[in-house]
């Protein structure tokens, strides 16, 4: 499902879900099992910087062994994986409302379309002059604290067909829903989560 803006009257009126993240485009809230998550937590990297030589010799044989070994640089940073939802104990909960229902996948895209649907936003003036539609997908780094971190990031489905200003609006849409959050837990604790919302501009009356 997306979020869909249609014009009646200039209105955006947002009649879908969210997209849960980065695989191809696995919509967030049709299958638990095959749509993923992106976590970003402390891991280690592993660097290869070089080889080291091992010589040994052997005082029976008279006679000398020599091997290479590779030597890497370990360094503890944060890194970004997938991970199904059904891996985690709580999703990542749009609206208190979920946190105590039974499934809060499910209800999360409820809640984003209510939310979208009870909230007034206008389409773009320059893509009504210009009869233009289009799909932006609004990314976020949703942080352990249920907070949004870093910038939102916009990208639109078809660059070489603008919708001018939808960019803009999606971006709006999405950055008004910030209080609504709280965070994913996984193994027992909060997690840093990246998620993406799609947001489709239609013209109704073409």
């Amino acid at each position: 499902m997306l979020l869909i803006a249609k014009r009646l009257k200039p209105i955006i009126c947002i009649v879908a879900a969210m997209l849960a993240v980065s695989l191809a485009t696995t919509v967030y809230g049709q299958d638990k099992d095959k749509d993923y998550i992106r976590v970003t937590e402390e891991g280690t990297t592993y660097e290869l910087v070089g080889m080291e030589s091992n010589v040994v010799y052997n005082p029976h044989t008279f006679t000398w062994f020599a091997w290479e070994e590779p030597v890497y640089k370990e360094e503890k940073k944060m890194v970004s994986k997938l991970i199904p939802v059904s891996a985690f104990e709580r999703p990542p909960v749009f609206g208190n409302e979920c946190l105590t229902e039974e499934d809060q996948f499910e209800c999360s895209n409820r809640m984003i379309q209510k939310y979208a649907q009870s909230n007034y936003f206008e389409y773009p003036d320059e893509a009504q002059n210009k009869m233009q539609e289009g799909l932006e997908y609004v990314t976020f780094l949703l942080n352990e604290n249920g907070e949004f971190e870093g910038n939102l990031r916009v990208v639109s489905k078809d660059p070489n067909n603008p919708c001018e200003g939808c960019a803009d609006a999606a971006a709006d849409l999405v950055a008004s829903m910030e209080d609504k959050w709280y965070p994913a837990i996984k193994d027992g604790k909060a997690v840093k989560t990246q998620l993406t919302v799609p947001v489709r501009f239609n013209l109704l009356n073409r």
